[in-house]
């Protein structure tokens, strides 16, 4: 109570941050991303006790955060609509991510008006609103990493804090596949000249990890999820074609690297921590600096992902900005500015900011309006064809799709992925093929044709096509659809394959307007045996 009396306007400037936060996620309530269906139905099917699959029988780990999985079950197991679990879990995470990082500075001894300013500027980022509901495990995974990255600097208790290591260890490995190497960059950072309790805590975490790595392996045979091979790294790409490619692919993902950190606060907000630490004399922050270096790692590996706005990057940016803040304290320490002066710059910036951030989401929420994004961003047209195929089709039915979960979660069918997130064949060529868009684009025509081999043998009683609209409206219900309807070469090629053996039973618009206007969904039925 007394630090509030203090200082009223940062307790202000907190309290609209919790605000805005919380203002920005119902507003974005209505958006949920294509890839929860995914994590929604295999907690579904782990409830019915079939097991943490997507596709029943087949022990395939396709979601990426057990974590997240297990929670949706708990709350499905309750009787909730796993979706809107992740949602509500998704929407709650984000202000207590503003909480964490407003009480870790204030615990760092940062000025509390620098600790607000902070926690204001980060509630404001678009990125944020839109992850929070989106019913993804983003900004539960980006708490997890804020809490570990702050856990040696918030004075906690000795046994509170060896807590909170271990289980933010454990925690940020569980909820992403990468978050192993953000444990492993905090760690190091952790122990070094702590004492012997806090190593002990550390591998406590990693006992945990290692259970959870072995239990992976025991049922899905896997260490890591179907993802990574699905969708290789460029790097791993380029190896087969030697170390220039390699080294070419490697100068691109550092040239990549630019744009992630621009979401992370940019050039300005390295310089900054910079500043945070040589003025801490090494003392503090170190673990958020192990943290942010651990996620940089991984954009490097990152292949590129086709979902809004830059989600790999967004659970690192709240450890950016609290060495920001940090550094911006460092400074204000240093340089002779009355207090006065101080406040009113300090307020006047993130208010600026603020604004500048609420137009950049003021534009995102058009383009998703207008439809003028990918339809797997707002994917409830999908779970509706989904729910068409279960009203229509018969129990054992298949579906040959890509956008596999909305049309997995509304249909219940097994699905037969020629992206091959959740097909094993399929995964492994493009695994050992020359590239993922190469595969698709037909360039590596070789993998493609075994790719299209994998799935015809698998025989799909659906297929979904993505269309022109000008093509679409010409075909007839009830007729063979000709391969020149596709607009993918992939699914040109799969229908080449199939040739009269499946027929159109029906069509969506991908959108009301905008640019995916012009493209509709045809869905394929088998006309025979």
């Amino acid at each position: 109570m007394d630090i509030v009396e203090r200082h009223r306007p940062a307790a202000a400037l907190v309290g609209a941050a919790l605000l805005l936060v919380l203002i920005g996620g119902v507003l974005w309530w209505p958006f949920t991303i294509d890839d929860a269906y995914i994590f929604a139905r295999v907690a579904a099917n782990l409830v019915a006790g079939d097991g943490p699959v997507f596709n029943l029988g087949q022990r395939l780990e396709v979601q990426s955060s057990p974590l997240w999985v297990g929670l949706l079950a708990l709350g499905a197991g309750l009787g909730a609509d796993p979706v809107t679990v992740a949602k509500a879990l998704g929407l709650a995470c984000a202000p207590a991510l503003i909480a964490l990082l407003a009480f870790a500075l204030l615990r760092a001894r940062c000025h509390p008006l620098i600790a607000a300013a902070a926690a204001l500027w980060l509630a404001s980022n678009p990125d944020l609103w839109v992850y929070a509901p989106s019913g993804m495990e983003t900004i539960a995974y980006a708490l997890a990493v804020t809490a570990l990255a702050v856990a040696p600097d918030l004075k906690l208790a000795p046994r509170g804090e060896r807590v909170l290591l271990a289980a933010g260890i454990l925690a940020v490995s569980a909820l992403r596949p990468e978050g192993f190497i953000v444990a492993a960059a905090v760690s190091v950072a952790a122990s070094w000249r702590r004492d012997r309790a806090t190593v002990v805590a550390i591998g406590i975490g990693w006992a945990m990890v290692a259970a959870l790595f072995v239990g992976r392996l025991a049922y899905h045979g896997a260490l890591f999820p179907h993802a990574f091979l699905a969708k290789p790294s460029p790097l791993r790409e380029a190896a087969p074609e030697g170390w220039l490619a390699v080294a070419a692919a490697a100068a691109n993902q550092f040239y990549h690297l630019r744009s992630h950190l621009n979401e992370m606060g940019g050039v300005a907000a390295v310089a900054l921590a910079a500043i945070a630490l040589i003025a801490g004399g090494g003392r503090r922050a170190v673990a958020a600096l192990a943290a942010c270096l651990g996620g940089i790692v991984f954009l490097l590996y990152a292949p590129p992902d086709w979902m809004f706005g830059d989600r790999f990057a967004l659970p690192y940016v709240p450890a950016m900005v609290y060495l920001a803040a940090l550094g911006v304290d460092a400074l204000r320490e240093r340089l002779p500015m009355r207090p006065v002066a101080f406040e009113g710059t300090m307020v006047a910036t993130v208010l600026l900011g603020v604004v500048l951030n609420a137009v950049a989401g003021a534009r995102y929420r058009v383009e998703y309006r207008a439809g003028d994004l990918n339809p797997a961003l707002n994917a409830g047209l999908y779970v509706d064809a989904g729910r068409w195929l279960r009203v229509h089709g018969s129990r054992g039915d298949r579906v040959l799709a890509y956008e596999v979960g909305g049309i997995g979660y509304g249909s219940g069918f097994e699905i037969i992925d020629h992206e091959g997130l959740v097909t094993r064949e399929v995964a492994e060529i493009f695994a050992h093929a020359r590239g993922y868009g190469v595969v698709r684009s037909g360039q590596d025509d070789a993998s493609m044709r075994a790719v299209v081999e994998a799935c015809v043998a698998r025989r799909p009683t659906w297929f979904m096509v993505r269309s022109a609209a000008a093509t679409a409206r010409n075909l007839a219900l009830g007729r063979p659809v000709p391969p020149t309807a596709a607009l993918e070469n992939i699914q040109r090629a799969l229908l080449t394959s199939l040739g009269d053996s499946m027929v159109l039973a029906a069509m969506v618009p991908l959108a009301p307007r905008g640019g995916y206007a012009r493209e509709y969904y045809l869905i394929l039925h088998r006309a025979g045996p």
